[in-house]
């Protein structure tokens, strides 16, 4: 099955996904987290979010809506709205590299892959209609056979174990909100680096303003593996994509 446009199968549209790295002895971010933004900034052209501190640095590429949290304990790359994986899958593989290369951890200790999928309603009560069809006896029987995981729970979260995966998923109704702010004014005598910086920050907005993405049904997926071996992205990535196309036919077949 392809993948439409902000879609994981029909009628459902992305609305976030991520990769989080949870690392052991990242120490070295404290003397290397400005090598870390400046070689960022010259090798993808992401541009700092604010000021980098003891806590943690963030950067970002407005245009495609990527996100990048690093500190001593992880990095995190976010993307709203993804119309396919191109970027993100770009993203993520760097940042981790360029981790290793900068901060040295001796080792990770969990990987994640993580999306929320929205199938769209006209209203809140539309979405709480819906939800309430859901989940009928054979449901998580069902799913469980066919991801492959016994269902330790089932709360309205449904968690998964087998080895070292582990999977959530979360069913909710409810609605979005998206950051629709208007576009950013330059400043009086702009410099040519500030038009570009305001001119790339305004097409990130752009980009939120265009989604017409409401109230509707709302399905988590996450993914994590804990202790993994090296190179383990491309495996686990496509293990995620195949969760991101078959949980939500699950769960409303």
């Amino acid at each position: 099955m392809s993948l439409a446009p902000y879609s994981a199968v029909e009628g459902f549209q992305r609305v976030k996904v991520f990769f989080r790295s949870d690392y052991l002895d990242g120490y070295r971010y404290l003397d290397s987290c400005g090598d870390f933004i400046v070689r960022a900034g010259e090798d993808m052209n992401l541009i700092p979010d604010g000021s980098p501190d003891p806590q943690g640095g963030n950067l970002i590429s407005p245009e495609s809506g990527v996100a990048v949290e690093f500190n001593a304990e992880f990095s995190r790359v976010a993307q709203d709205l993804p119309s396919n994986y191109e970027d993100f899958i770009k993203y993520a593989k760097y940042v981790d590299k360029l981790y290793y290369e900068l901060f040295r951890p001796s080792s990770t200790d969990r990987i994640g892959l993580a999306i929320t999928l929205c199938l769209p309603q006209e209203s809140q009560e539309q979405s709480q209609q819906l939800s309430n069809q859901w989940g009928d006896s054979g449901f998580y029987a069902n799913m469980a056979k066919e991801i492959g995981m016994p269902c330790s729970t089932r709360m309205g979260e449904f968690n998964f174990k087998s080895g070292s995966n582990n999977l959530r998923v979360k069913v909710s109704s409810g609605h979005i909100n998206l950051d629709k702010s208007p576009d950013t004014d330059l400043p009086a005598r702009p410099t040519s680096k500030k038009r570009v910086l305001i001119d790339r920050l305004n097409q990130g907005k752009s980009r939120i303003r265009e989604s017409q993405l409401h109230h509707g049904i709302f399905i988590d997926i996450d993914l994590t593996q804990d202790s993994p071996p090296p190179d383990v992205f491309d495996e686990m990535f496509e293990l995620f994509q195949r969760y991101e196309q078959q949980i939500p036919q699950l769960i409303f077949p």
